[in-house]
């Protein structure tokens, strides 16, 4: 999980600075938090693992939906 995290945020310096910001601070939190710790492999990684990750926050519906993508962007 930690070297697909790297890589993928390898790709977007090229964005907005604060996008780039947020983005890393959701990675951090995911490396941070995920349960199954950020040296899982990703093959062991399901869908629901993310979702409960995801359903353990609470915030609105714009930060959800930006924590969606940036897992969709990242396991896509």
């Amino acid at each position: 999980l930690k070297e697909l995290c790297e890589t993928y945020l390898g790709t977007v310096n090229d964005q907005a600075e604060k996008t780039v910001e947020r983005k890393k601070a959701i990675v951090k939190r995911l490396l941070e938090d995920f349960p199954k710790g950020k040296n899982c492999q990703i093959d062991k990684i399901r869908k629901s693992d993310l979702e409960t990750w995801l359903a353990a926050y609470e915030f609105g519906y714009a930060s959800h939906t930006l924590y969606v993508l940036l897992l969709k962007a990242l396991f896509d």
